[in-house]
């Protein structure tokens, strides 16, 4: 499982490296995490590491009681290349396409498993990469209306999971509408300037936000 030493970004020094676990369902979710990467992307003083985790329900029994794999493109057999469908594909060319316009290397890994579980290959993986934060999606997505509509059931309890369970801090991601729709390299050019706003009531999770928010401020885009 996973221990119950907290990770947090807070106590770190500037100058160490901010290690970030993202994770997605769908495409759909990709776009908004790749922005907030982009908004906290390090420096040589400064510098980050960030991972995408596509997170696959495993929706059919399968012989090798597989809950989470890690292999490169060209060793993936069929069986195992068809968890995740078209959306492995999509979000690859997110991927690609965010790299070669920022030149920020995201690293890609993949968990595959039932709902009930799937939190536990989020939770290990963040302890064995030593990251500091997971990020995660919303559970809910906006529509073209400006309404919520909510994803799978299974999102909001592994959500929840995670929260609970995780071994370091969690940033929920909320998409309303304001994800970017032209390259990401328009955001990185020296005369934009990103605004941050923070809200503070008291507690280590404002302070979490406060020191979340001070590492943007050093993002050199």
């Amino acid at each position: 499982m996973f221990s119950n030493n907290h990770t947090a970004i807070e106590p770190q020094q500037m100058e160490n490296e901010l290690r970030i676990l993202a994770c997605v369902y769908d495409p759909r979710q990709v776009s908004t995490i790749l922005s907030t990467i982009l908004a906290i992307h390090g420096s040589k003083t400064s510098p980050s590491t960030t991972y995408l985790m596509h997170l696959i329900e495993l929706v059919k029994k399968i012989k090798s009681n597989l809950l989470y794999h890690e292999k490169e493109n060209d060793e993936l057999s069929d069986e195992e290349d068809s968890f995740g469908g078209n959306d492995v594909v999509d979000i690859n060319n997110a991927l690609d396409s965010f790299t070669a316009e920022t030149k920020i290397l995201v690293y890609q890994k993949r968990a595959v498993s039932s709902f009930p579980s799937l939190y536990e290959d989020v939770c290990n993986e963040a302890e064995n990469l030593r990251v500091s934060i997971i990020l995660i999606p919303f559970h809910k997505h906006q529509r073209i209306d400006g309404k919520l509509e909510s994803g799978k059931d299974g999102i909001r309890t592994t959500n929840q999971k995670i929260l609970r369970h995780a071994p370091c801090s969690v940033g929920v991601i909320i998409e309303r509408g304001l994800t970017i729709t032209f390259g990401f390299s328009e955001l990185i050019q020296s005369d934009n300037t990103q605004n941050v706003a923070t809200l503070f009531f008291g507690g280590p999770d404002d302070r979490e936000a406060i020191a979340w928010s001070l590492r943007i401020s050093k993002c050199p885009c």
